[in-house]
């Protein structure tokens, strides 16, 4: 931070914060004392601080994120969402994490890739290779309509243990473009690597659960054993019960939300599981994701294969 810097952020500090470190400077006879207390300019520099801090996450993160989710949700992007800022620079490509938001089981990462010179990024950009690991997607590279040197993309990824507190890598290697032709064009080569960890509020819930079974499109029979709801999305664990060993019998759950208002909101997802021979049993987990974050007291109920789950058992 420069001089200019330091002194438009001052500018926006409130005037009664100024206020109050001015007058305790002025009390009579008072010397400032770096054993007795803080000195005028470790004031300044708190105050200072404090400004850039409230600055910089209030609203912050709904900006950080408006690349996934638009405008919508933004009080609850900025209570669940948190700024990450974390950067690496390869031949002349900057990529940072912005942002994270989620859940207990899936996790939302917002990026930015920029070029070091301020020229126009490629359409048609794509990292070659990612290291991923966990279940989910990564969205195509979208250069900025305002500032061609930039570009975002995001991020979902989910597991069926949780994901708070654990260090997250986002690895990627050698930028290409897709030119029409057979061979892509390399952009620049090396590895772009960070590392964070998964830290933001958790809104998951637990719901009770008692002898709630489902049947999937092929008519088997499940039970569901545990459901998880957030903003954010469902995660549930399932049961089938005598499966057949070597046969398939997982083939998704279709899943939706019914709000307040009457609307039913179908929802993609996935998930996953298995037996081993011998196994009375064969457990699956499902993460259904919500597109845009949705407040708990908008949902009336879940629905699981037709199965309606009415949220006012929770109450």
């Amino acid at each position: 931070m420069n001089k200019d810097d330091v002194i438009d952020s001052l500018g926006r500090i409130d005037d009664h914060v100024i206020q109050k470190v001015n007058n305790a400077r002025l009390k009579k006879d008072h010397k400032p004392s770096f054993r007795r207390g803080l000195s005028m300019a470790a004031c300044i520099a708190l105050v200072l601080s404090i400004a850039l801090t409230a600055e910089a996450t209030n609203g912050t993160v709904s900006n950080l994120l408006a690349p996934i989710f638009g405008g919508a949700q933004t009080e609850i992007v900025d209570d669940i969402g948190v700024p990450i800022g974390a950067s690496t620079s390869v031949n002349g490509y900057t990529l940072t994490v912005d942002a994270i938001i989620g859940d207990r089981y899936s996790v939302m990462i917002a990026y930015t890739l920029s070029r070091d010179d301020g020229q126009p990024i490629p359409e048609n950009i794509r990292f070659q290779h990612s290291e991923i690991r966990a279940s989910g997607y990564s969205t195509s590279i979208t250069v900025d309509n305002d500032n061609p040197s930039v570009a975002h993309f995001h991020e979902r990824w989910r597991r069926d243990r949780p994901l708070l507190g654990r260090v997250f890598t986002s690895s990627f290697s050698t930028l290409i473009m897709d030119n029409g032709e057979e061979e892509d064009i390399i952009v620049a080569e090396g590895t772009w690597e960070i590392k964070f960890t998964i830290r933001y509020p958790d809104t998951t819930e637990k719901l009770p659960v008692k002898d709630l079974y489902v049947y999937d499109e092929t008519g088997r029979k499940y039970q569901v054993k545990k459901i998880f709801l957030s903003t954010m999305g469902i995660h549930f664990d399932v049961v089938e019960y005598d499966p057949i060993f070597g046969e398939v019998s997982y083939i998704g759950f279709k899943t939706a939300v019914l709000l307040q208002d009457g609307t039913e909101i179908p929802l993609e997802g996935g998930g996953g599981g298995g037996m081993s021979e011998g196994d009375e049993t064969r457990k699956f987990s499902h993460y259904a994701r919500f597109d845009i974050p949705i407040p708990r007291e908008d949902i009336e109920a879940i629905t699981i294969c037709d199965t309606v789950y009415n949220l006012d058992k929770t109450e």
